[in-house]
């Protein structure tokens, strides 16, 4: 059977891992079960080639929409990432103090493929605003815990108020998607109004901290624990 160049539904993907090859963007495993390697197309969808036939059956039949979710709490608005957040994201990595994709050759493809990936069953990358984008809130699920990340970019559009918002949200969202018995929520030890947040909403910090060796030095990472 020839080889045939087929869409990935993001609805049926538990999650992606590494690809072996140098070559290669990702492989993701299937709601099935079943494996495959996948690329990202100009439109930030996911496809594979293949000529393996259950495979094809089985994409085939569940071809579906990217899902794209929006949702109003209090003042902030809270959207799927998408194709069209390509340019804000990397500018708001360009600024991080972490991430300095300014000292990477091809952020934009980093985040082309950040984006491509953000959504599978277990995972999702949200865009939080109020009149303007301001941060960023992903998480992923492993077996009933979620691992979430907020991180903050347009520092003259969000107040506390907007962050506490933005966590009571997650929060609510997650245990209405998910079957989860904690939620760690992760801060890195300069965000200060971050730490400062979850300690005020009573999240117990774990003081043996991450330590991530990042493109401009070393970083302390703090972890938080929410039980349901």
């Amino acid at each position: 059977m020839k080889t045939k160049k087929i869409y990935v539904s993001k609805s049926i993907v538990l999650r992606h891992e590494i690809h072996p090859e140098s070559y290669g963007e990702s492989l993701v495993v299937l709601e099935n079960g079943m494996w495959t390697d996948v690329y990202t197309d100009e439109n930030g969808c996911l496809f594979t080639l293949t000529n393996d036939e259950k495979l094809i059956k089985y994409l085939k039949v569940n071809q579906k929409l990217d899902e794209k979710m929006v949702f109003y709490h209090e003042r902030i608005k809270v959207q799927s990432v998408t194709n069209d957040d390509h340019q804000l994201l990397n500018e708001w990595m360009r600024q991080s103090l972490f991430y300095r994709y300014d000292l990477v050759k091809d952020s934009q493809e980093i985040v082309r493929r950040l984006i491509s990936q953000s959504q599978t069953i277990n995972s999702h990358v949200f865009i939080v605003s109020n009149k303007a984008k301001f941060a960023m809130i992903r998480y992923i699920i492993i077996e009933t815990i979620a691992i979430v990340h907020f991180e903050k970019y347009n520092q003259e559009a969000i107040t506390k108020e907007d962050i506490n918002s933005s966590i009571v949200w997650i929060i609510e969202y997650l245990k209405e998607h998910h079957l989860l018995t904690n939620i760690l929520f992760m801060a890195m030890e300069y965000d200060w109004i971050l730490n400062e947040v979850y300690l005020k909403l009573g999240f117990i910090r774990n003081n043996i901290p991450n330590v991530h060796y990042g493109l401009n030095g070393i970083y302390i990472e703090y972890t938080y624990e929410y039980t349901l």
